[in-house]
Formats: structure tokens, sequence, C-alpha cells
């Protein structure tokens, strides 16, 4: 406390009671009681003179003002560590010409749209398969014989949304089409 009081230039106070037993009284810095005392009317005359409390920094504060910190500091990393994960320009980039560029540009966009296309290739193959399944089962339904088991096909996996779910397929488009955009710009490289 002594060297709170010199660093900051103020005059401070500190009270611990003790919660075991309450046979002892409570502990103080400054040890002298007329130095607490006469701490304690000047903080009682502050606030009286400016007519609003002043803010009590207690544990849980403290306890709150680190958790921020720690917090802000583990939000900076994440930060840090999507951007090395998911870099926004790469450095081969700043050596090439604005016609390398632009081939590039051209080669990417190809690319999404290969993707694309592949992606509404499949959505529409798999609903057509959804719609043979069904035509089949109707058509077992109305034949002459009830008793044959038809097992009952898999609905197509809809989010909430009514979108198909192509996470594998689009994992597996996203891969080939790094594959392919890395290959094009090592032979730009050469």
């Amino acid at each position: 406390m002594s060297e709170f009081c010199t660093l900051c230039g103020v005059e401070a106070c500190l009270i611990m009671y003790d919660d075991d037993n309450g046979d002892v009284g409570p502990m103080t810095w400054p040890q002298d009681p007329i130095m607490v005392r006469s701490i304690i009317q000047n903080y009682e005359l502050q606030l009286k003179k400016n007519k609003r409390p002043h803010k009590n920094f207690d544990i849980e504060d403290f306890f709150e003002n680190r958790n921020n910190m720690v917090e802000a500091e583990i939000s900076k990393v994440h930060k840090q560590i999507t951007n090395i994960k998911y870099p926004i320009w790469d450095p081969i980039f700043k050596n090439m010409e604005e016609e390398q560029l632009k081939a590039f540009i051209d080669l990417v966009n190809a690319k999404i749209e290969a993707c694309d296309h592949r992606i509404n290739m499949l959505k529409n193959h798999s609903e057509a398969n959804f719609s043979v399944m069904q035509n089949m089962i109707q058509a077992s339904a109305s034949s002459s014989h009830p008793s044959q088991i038809i097992p009952t096909p898999m609905d197509p996996l809809n989010d909430n949304n009514g979108r198909m779910d192509f996470t594998n397929t689009i994992n597996q488009i996203d891969r080939a089409c790094n594959h392919g955009i890395n290959n094009t710009i090592r032979n730009m490289q050469q």
C-alpha cells in the first residue's frame, strides 16, 4: 500500500476483517488508528462535497476487469491465428505483373464456375434420384403384391431453409479447387 500511495500521490487506507472467529479486530494500514480515522474523515468529506459517491473498486470489479483484459487478449490472439491461417494477401502476388494477375483472376473465376456447375449437377442428380424412388414406391404401392416390403426412400438432407446439405461434396470440391489454384500459381512463378 505504501508503494501505491507513493506512486499515485494519494492517501490510502486498507481495512481487513477476520472472518474466522471474529475474535480478532480489524487489521489496518496504516497501523496508526489516528491516521486511519483522518483518511476516512477526508473520504467522507469529499463524498459530501461531490454529492455523488465514488466508485468503489472491490475484488469483484478487479476480477471483472481482469477477465475483460484476458478476453480481449484471447480475441486478439484468435484474430492473429485467423490471419495466419487464412491470409488475405500472399507475397507472391507482389511480384506479379498486371497481366499475370488478370490471368489468375480469370482462372479463379473459372474454378468458381466449375464448382458451382458441379454443385448444381450434384443437386439435380440427388433430386432426380429422389423422384425416381418416389415413382418406384407409387408404382409398387399400386401393384398386385401389397404384401411386398418396399424400403422407404431416404429424404435428402435439408436444412431449415430448404437448401440441400452438400458439406462433404463442397469440401471435396474446395480441396480440388485449391489444388488446381496452387498448381497454377506455381506454374505462373516459373
